[in-house]
């Protein structure tokens, strides 16, 4: 038998290449379905392998109003190959419609370039569903509806400040505290205790009037501590009377699997607690929940105000070491 050319060596070796780079992708794809499948929840978001023998991922998603998002992720995406996409309206007989189907359908090539290699689906979805709700709002005549139907008072905004807050926070810690020791063998309030002695709260953002301050609770050990963490939080007055509270969590199971409990809460601040659960798992933050209020200010911020709530959310994470990746 001849020995391997140098040739057959380089083609093998590229051969192993590929295939290691598949396996990555695939991991990457496995893993990106399911953190759609998070944000947007099972009954708007499907995915699943073409029966086509192609080895694409297909993602689908219904945005808007009657809108429909399809994604194929072929075997090479996301490090080699970019996704192709079609967007497809109820209503496809106005040019809106088609104009939306059109430059979405191109986009998402666009986005894959831009990301170099690494998964963009969640962006592209994000940006194609800002498109459609700005078309839906223009065939309707509307306005930015941010903040529609909010009636809220915004007479002493000006007058809030970290300190304002985190003294209101610090006093009812210490009445928790001297409440604890009284009743040490009172399990509920030493739970209570324990979570907040975890749960610290951070700078105040300031963005056109509207006020954002994040809350961070580590080492969370189960999902029954978010109530825990909500109803400390709610003690303040301040957070309370926020015009929205919004969370996201992201905690291990007790077996260590792989898989791990994550939800959100927009509070009526929609796609935010969505978007606040991708920076979470974009960070590997395990173990822990996120609560950025909002105190809003008369100004509409329009999309801005999720970039906002997530970079008040990240520089808190951040201060504590919460950023793994």
């Amino acid at each position: 038998m001849s020995e391997p050319t140098t040739t057959h060596i380089h083609r093998r070796a590229h051969r192993s290449m590929i295939d290691d780079d598949d396996d990555d992708d695939a991991r990457s794809r496995e893993d990106e379905c399911e953190a759609l499948v998070a944000i947007y929840g099972e009954e708007r978001c499907v995915t699943y392998d073409a029966n086509d023998g192609t080895g694409c991922k297909v993602v689908e998603l219904a945005i808007g109003d009657g809108w429909k998002l399809e994604v194929r992720a072929p075997r090479g995406y996301p490090s080699r190959e970019a996704p192709r996409a079609d967007v497809v309206a109820r209503d496809r007989t106005t040019s809106e419609a088609r104009a939306v189907e059109s430059r979405a359908g191109r986009r998402i090539r666009e986005v894959w370039a831009a990301k170099e290699g690494e998964a963009c689906i969640f962006d592209w979805a994000e940006e194609t569903r800002e498109l459609v709700e700005e078309t839906e709002r223009a065939l309707r005549g509307d306005d930015d509806s941010e903040e529609e139907g909010v009636d809220v008072d915004t007479s002493d905004i000006g007058a809030l400040d970290l300190a304002d807050v985190e003294a209101e926070l610090q006093a009812i810690a210490n009445a928790a505290v001297a409440r604890s020791a009284a009743s040490a063998c009172d399990t509920t309030d030493a739970r209570r205790a324990d979570v907040r002695a975890r749960l610290s709260s951070h700078e105040l953002v300031v963005e056109k009037k509207s006020i954002f301050q994040a809350h961070v609770c580590r080492d969370v050990k189960s999902v029954e501590e978010i109530d825990v963490i909500m109803d400390i939080l709610y003690e303040s007055r301040k957070v309370r009377d926020a015009t929205h509270n919004i969370l996201a969590y992201r905690i291990e199971r007790a077996d260590k699997s792989e898989s791990i409990h994550q939800d959100h809460d927009d509070d009526g601040e929609t796609a935010a607690g969505g978007r606040l659960l991708r920076l979470l798992q974009l960070a590997d933050a395990r173990n822990v929940a996120v609560v950025v209020s909002r105190w809003y200010g008369g100004v509409k911020l329009g999309p801005s105000r999720f970039h906002v709530i997530n970079e008040t959310a990240k520089k808190a994470l951040e201060a504590l070491g919460e950023i793994h990746q």
